[in-house]
C-alpha cells in the first residue's frame, strides 16, 4: 500500500538504505515541512517556485476585477523574485 506523506526527516531515506550525508544534493518537492530536520545540516538550501497555481509569486496573475490596494499584494515591498525552476 502507498500512502502519501512530506519528508520530515531522514529516516523517509534511511528505511530505503540511503544515507543522505554520502549525498552532494537532496531535492524535495516541499516548501516547508523539512526544514526543522534538514537546515541544521543543509550546507544551502535553495528554493525553487515552480509556474503554476501553487507558486508563491501572486504577480503573475491577471487579476482583472480587484479593487486596489489589495492586503497584502499592495502592502508590503517585494522581495527578489526566487528562482523558477524551468520545466
Amino acid at each position: 500500500m502507498f500512502v502519501k506523506s512530506q519528508v520530515l526527516d531522514e529516516q523517509n531515506f534511511l528505511l530505503h538504505g540511503i544515507d543522505i550525508a554520502n549525498y552532494n544534493l537532496v531535492a524535495f518537492k516541499s516548501s516547508q515541512h523539512f526544514r526543522a530536520a534538514f537546515e541544521p545540516i543543509a550546507r544551502e538550501i535553495i528554493t525553487l517556485d515552480s509556474p503554476g497555481l501553487t507558486t508563491l509569486d501572486f504577480t503573475i496573475f491577471d487579476y482583472k476585477k480587484l479593487k486596489r490596494p489589495l492586503y497584502p499584494l499592495d502592502h508590503f515591498e517585494r522581495s527578489p523574485k526566487p528562482k523558477t525552476a524551468q520545466v
